[in-house]
C-alpha cells in the first residue's frame, strides 16, 4: 500500500527528487477534504459542483473534469498539447498568477510514454496538482521535477531589505519582460530563489512574485529582519531628501530613538538618519485597534455553526466571519477567501513566518491548490475560524492541544489590513 505524506512532508520529498505519478495514486486524502465539503447533503450544490456520488467518481475527478472539458470535450490529453495543458491548470487552480510563482513546463517521450514536469513552484499543492490533472486526461506516468522554493541553497537567508531610492520587480530576469511592481527604499521582500542572472526571485510588500535586482536588495536572516520589522515605524508623509537619497512618501522605517522634533530611524545599510517629526508618522509596533475589535467579535461567535455561505450570529462560514467582524469595526472587505487574500500587506507565507501579528488573516490552501480558508491570527501560533465544528481557536503550534497538522501543512500567507 502507497504511503499518503502530509503536504508538508511531501514538500520534502520533492526536495530530495523526483516522484512518479501513476491513475492509481490519485486519490484525495480524508483530512485534506475542503472545510466546506464535509458533512454536505447530497445533492447540494459547492463551488459550482453537486454534492454526492455521481458514478463512482469523487468530487476531486468531477472538478479536474469540468475543467479538462473546457479544451477537451473527450476528456483524453494530447502530448502536443501538454504546454496548454499546463497553462490551463495555472489559470484555474492556483489562484491570482501575481501572488503564487508556478513556473513549469511539461514534456513527453514518446518512446516511454513518460510526461516530465521541469520547473519551480512555491507550494507542494501545486506540484501534486498539475500531476494529478495530467493523470485525469490518461497520461499514465508522470515524471514530477518541478524544484519547490525556497531555494534550499539561501541558507537561511529568506528576507531582504531594498537598499535603493526604489527598484522594480519585474516578471523576468532579462528582457522582454513586464514590470510587476516597484519596491522603495526599506521595504521588506521575502526571497525564493537567487538566479544566475544577479536577481532574486521574491515575493514584494503586497505578495507580488517576480525578479529584483540582488544590487538592491540587503539579504537578511529571521534574526535580522525581526530586528527590523519588530520596532515602531517612522512612515514618511512627505518626501524628504537625506544624505543625498530622496526619499518618497510612504517609505517606512525602524525607529531607533524619537523626540519632539525628531524620529532618528535606522537605514538598510546599518546607518542612521534623524527626520523631522513632522515628515513623519509614527505607527506602533502593536496590532490595531480595529483588528483587536474584530477579535473580539469574532471571539463572541465561538461556538455558532459552520454554514456554508453564512454571514449572520446564527451560523457563519470562514470568509463570513471573516468579513462580518471586520465590518463591525467600519472595514469592508471582499466577501470569498480567495479575494480576501488579494488585499493588505504580506506578512508571512508558509516559508516565513517570523512576522505575524495578531489581527493578521491567515489564508490555507485546499487540496487542490486554490485558497479557500480564512482565519484571524490571534498569537502564540493561535487563530479563529469557522470551520467544521463552527467557530472555535485552532492552533499551528505543533503540541498544543488544539493544534491541527492540516492547517498547519496548507497554510499559505498572512495579510495584514493595518499598519
Amino acid at each position: 500500500m502507497m504511503r499518503v505524506l502530509p503536504v508538508g512532508l511531501l514538500a520534502l520529498a520533492f526536495l530530495n527528487g523526483c516522484t512518479m505519478t501513476t491513475p492509481s495514486e490519485l486519490t484525495t486524502k480524508v483530512d485534506e477534504v475542503d472545510v466546506d465539503e464535509q458533512n454536505v447533503p447530497t445533492g447540494q450544490i459547492r463551488r459550482g459542483m453537486v454534492v454526492g456520488d455521481a458514478g463512482g467518481k469523487s468530487r476531486e475527478q468531477r472538478i479536474y473534469e469540468k475543467t479538462i472539458g473546457l479544451i477537451e470535450p473527450d476528456l483524453m490529453g494530447r502530448p502536443e498539447k501538454l504546454e496548454q495543458y499546463v497553462a490551463l491548470y495555472r489559470s484555474k487552480f492556483t489562484g491570482d498568477k501575481r501572488l503564487f510563482h508556478f513556473d513549469v513546463t511539461a514534456e513527453h517521450d514518446a518512446a516511454s510514454g513518460v510526461v516530465t514536469l521541469t520547473g519551480t513552484a512555491e507550494y507542494a499543492e501545486h506540484v501534486e496538482g498539475v500531476a494529478k490533472m495530467l493523470g485525469y486526461m490518461g497520461f499514465e506516468r508522470v515524471e514530477n521535477r518541478i524544484k519547490l522554493l525556497p531555494d534550499p541553497s539561501l541558507d537561511g537567508m529568506l528576507y531582504g531589505v531594498v537598499g535603493a531610492q526604489q527598484a522594480f520587480i519585474y516578471s523576468a530576469t532579462s528582457e522582454p519582460r513586464e514590470t510587476i511592481t516597484q519596491t522603495v527604499f526599506g521595504d521588506t521582500v521575502y526571497i525564493l530563489a537567487a538566479t544566475a542572472e544577479a536577481t532574486y526571485l521574491v515575493h514584494s510588500p503586497d505578495g507580488y512574485t517576480g525578479y529584483i535586482a540582488q544590487s538592491d536588495v540587503l539579504a537578511r536572516d529571521a534574526a535580522g529582519i525581526a530586528d527590523w520589522r519588530g520596532r515602531d515605524q517612522a512612515v514618511l508623509t512627505r518626501e524628504l531628501e537625506v544624505d543625498g537619497r530622496v526619499l518618497r512618501l510612504g517609505v517606512s522605517l525602524p525607529v531607533e530613538h524619537e523626540s519632539a522634533e525628531t524620529a532618528t530611524v535606522l537605514l538598510p545599510d546599518g546607518g542612521t538618519a534623524s527626520l523631522p517629526a513632522d515628515a513623519v508618522a509614527i505607527h506602533r509596533d502593536e496590532a490595531d485597534p480595529r483588528s483587536e475589535g474584530a477579535i473580539a467579535a469574532a471571539m463572541e461567535l465561538r461556538g455558532i455553526p459552520y454554514v456554508w455561505g453564512g454571514i449572520a450570529s446564527d451560523g457563519v462560514d470562514c470568509s463570513g466571519m471573516v468579513q462580518i467582524t471586520h465590518r463591525s469595526q467600519g472595514v469592508l472587505l471582499p466577501r470569498d477567501a480567495d479575494m480576501q487574500g488579494s488585499v493588505g500587506a504580506l506578512t508571512g507565507t508558509r516559508w516565513h513566518r517570523d512576522l505575524i501579528r495578531r489581527g493578521d488573516l491567515m489564508l490555507f490552501l485546499g487540496s487542490r491548490g486554490t485558497i479557500n480558508h480564512v482565519g484571524i491570527y490571534l498569537g502564540e501560533g493561535q487563530y479563529i475560524e469557522s470551520a467544521s465544528g463552527g467557530v472555535k481557536i485552532t492552533s499551528l503550534r505543533e503540541g498544543d492541544e488544539n493544534y491541527s497538522a492540516k492547517r498547519d501543512a496548507s497554510f499559505c500567507f498572512a495579510k495584514r489590513l493595518f499598519k
